[in-house]
Formats: structure tokens, sequence, C-alpha cells
């Protein structure tokens, strides 16, 4: 299981949006994450979340 901190930014490990590390509990890891513009949150198990790497996904720049 990861040290989780304030600010981490993390994915569900069976997959999710990427989500910020609001609030670290013992039991209850607490997470907030964007819907458009709409800002939505929830609280997930510390063993059901993993860390989000950046170069674990393609980066795609589209210039106009």
């Amino acid at each position: 299981m990861a040290d989780f901190k304030i600010g981490d930014t993390v994915v569900l490990k069976s997959g999710s949006p990427i989500m910020t590390v609001e609030k670290v509990k013992d039991a209850s890891i607490s997470c907030i994450w964007f819907d458009g513009t709409k800002k939505l949150d929830g609280s997930f198990p510390p063993d059901t979340l993993e860390i989000y790497n950046s170069d674990d996904e393609q980066l795609v720049m589209v210039v106009g």
C-alpha cells in the first residue's frame, strides 16, 4: 500500500478519472476530481488506490 499525501494524484486500481487526494485518514482517502466544470468528491479505502503516473499515458498534442 502506498503512503498517500494531500495533493497526490491518484486513480482507482480498477480505473477512474485522475483524482487529487484532499484528506488522509487511516481507513479512508478523500479525493476530489472534476467532470467538466463540476467538482466531485469521494472517499476510498487506501488499498483501492494507486499513485497516478503520467508516464503511463501517451500524451497527444494537437497543433492548429
